[in-house]
C-alpha cells in the first residue's frame, strides 16, 4: 500500500471536504482510504492510500480532478442545528467495534455485510419494534418491498444521475444450455476456476438502494384522495469502496421508512412532526445526539446546486447519534427528507386538487442505531438504560 501526498488544487469549503473524504474513494481501483488535513490559511493536505497499476502523477491527476468538481460552484450553508442533546455525557467512551466481534456480537464476511447475533441482534430488533410503533403512531400500514428495483423505476427516480457510487447490478446467468454445463463441470472439478464474468448477463435489475421507490412506483399514475401512508423495513445496498466498515458503513445494510405521499405541504408537516417521537426514544434511551439540516450523497454532476439547495431549503434532517470514542465524531441514524414535487411528478401521482403529489419519509438505519447505541453503553447490558431492558 503506497501513500499518496498533495495538496489540494483549491481551497475547500468544510462541506465539500466532508463530501471528498468518502468520494476520493472512487479516484481510482485500489484507493482505500482518505485522509484531508485542514491547514489554516492554506491550501488542505490529501492524503490517499493506494495499491494499483497507476503512477503517482496518474493518481494525483484523477484525484485533482475529482476535488476540482466537487468544489467548483459550491457556495456553503451553515447548518441549522435542532433539537440539541449534545450537552450529554456517554457511559461509555471506549471503541467497541472490534469487542463486539470478539464476544460474537458480529461476524464479519467480506465487503461491507455482517451478521448480528446475541445481543446485538436483540438490540437490532428492539431498535426495530420502536420504529414499527411510532410508524403504527402515524397510521402507516406495514408493506413488504421486493429485494430487487427496476432500472426504469429508478431512472424515473434520477437515481442513476446522482448516486451511480452506489449502484449494486443485479445479473444472471444467460439462459444457454451450453453455459450451464460448463458450470457444472467446472463446479465440480475445479471449483476455485468458478468465475462470472462471461456468463453473466446483466439485468434491468438493481438490487434497491433505498426502501421509498417502491410505494412510489406501486402508486403511480394514480390520483389520491388524501395522504398515502406506509412502513416497511428491508435490505438496502450502498456500495462505498474503501468507506466500508464497521456497522457505520455497510454494502448490506437495512432500513426501515415510513413514507408519506399527498398533498406537498401535509407530507411536509408529517416528516417535520415525527421529530419530536424519535427525540423522545433519544431521551428516554438517554443518546447522546442532535438533529441538523443535511444534504445526501451526490456524485460530481449534481454535487454543489443539490447540496446548497437541500440544505438552504431544509428538504432533509439527520439525527446524528455520537460515537464518543472518537471526539465529536457522529453518524446520521435517522433521516427526515421531504422531496417536495419531485417524485409525484416523476411517477405521474397527483393530488385530488389535481397537482402533482409530494412525497416524504422518515427513515431509519438500523445497525447504525446497534452501532452508536453500543458505543455509548459499551457491552454489559446491567449498565443499560430502563427503558431499554423492560422492552427488549
Amino acid at each position: 500500500m503506497t501513500p499518496i501526498r498533495f495538496e489540494s488544487p483549491v481551497r475547500l469549503k468544510e462541506t465539500v471536504i466532508s463530501a471528498l473524504r468518502e468520494k476520493l474513494v472512487y479516484t481510482a481501483p485500489g484507493v482505500s482510504a482518505v485522509a484531508i488535513t485542514t491547514v489554516e490559511g492554506a491550501k488542505p493536505l490529501i492524503e490517499l492510500a493506494y495499491e494499483g497499476a497507476l503512477s503517482e502523477a496518474e493518481v494525483v491527476e484523477k484525484a485533482s480532478q475529482l476535488v476540482r468538481e466537487f468544489a467548483r460552484g459550491f457556495l456553503e450553508v451553515e447548518k441549522e442545528i435542532l433539537h440539541d442533546r449534545r450537552h450529554v455525557v456517554p457511559a461509555w467512551s471506549e471503541p467497541v467495534y472490534d469487542a463486539m466481534k470478539e464476544a460474537g456480537w458480529v461476524v464479519e464476511y467480506e465487503t461491507g455485510r455482517v451478521m448480528l447475533a446475541g445481543p446485538a441482534a436483540r438490540l437490532f430488533a428492539f431498535f426495530d419494534a420502536e420504529f414499527a410503533r411510532l410508524a403504527r403512531d402515524y397510521d402507516a400500514p406495514p408493506v413488504k418491498f421486493p429485494v430487487l428495483i427496476s432500472v426504469k423505476t429508478l431512472q424515473k427516480a434520477d437515481y442513476f444521475a446522482s448516486f451511480p457510487h452506489h449502484l449494486t447490478l443485479a445479473s444472471h446467468l444467460v439462459e444457454d444450455a451450453e453455459v450451464l454445463r460448463d458450470l457444472v463441470k467446472t463446479a465440480s472439478e475445479n471449483p476455485e476456476a468458478i468465475s462470472f464474468g462471461g456468463p453473466c448477463l446483466c439485468t434491468e435489475h438493481v438490487n434497491s438502494p433505498a426502501v421509498c421507490f417502491h410505494f412510489y412506483e406501486a402508486l403511480s399514475g394514480r390520483t389520491l384522495d388524501g395522504v398515502e401512508r406506509s412502513t416497511a423495513v428491508g435490505p438496502s445496498f450502498r456500495y462505498e469502496a474503501g468507506n466500508l466498515r464497521t456497522l457505520e458503513r455497510l454494502w448490506d445494510f437495512t432500513m426501515r421508512e415510513i413514507i408519506f405521499v399527498g398533498p406537498s405541504d401535509e407530507v411536509d408537516a408529517l416528516r417535520m412532526s415525527a421529530m419530536a417521537p424519535v427525540m423522545a426514544l433519544v431521551e428516554a434511551l438517554g443518546l447522546r445526539s442532535h438533529i441538523e439540516t443535511a444534504s445526501d450523497p451526490f456524485f460530481v454532476g449534481n454535487f454543489a446546486g443539490q447540496t446548497f439547495y437541500q440544505l438552504s431549503h431544509r428538504t432533509k434532517f439527520e439525527l446524528r447519534l455520537y460515537l464518543p470514542f472518537e471526539t465529536d465524531r457522529s453518524l446520521a441514524a435517522a433521516s427526515f427528507n421531504w422531496h417536495q414535487q419531485f417524485f409525484g411528478t416523476r411517477f405521474g401521482i397527483n393530488t385530488a386538487a389535481g397537482e402533482p403529489a409530494g412525497t416524504a419519509c422518515v427513515a431509519f438505519g438500523v445497525e447504525r442505531w446497534v452501532y452508536a447505541f453500543a458505543a455509548q453503553y459499551g457491552l454489559d447490558p446491567r449498565n443499560y438504560p430502563k427503558y431499554l431492558l423492560e422492552r427488549w
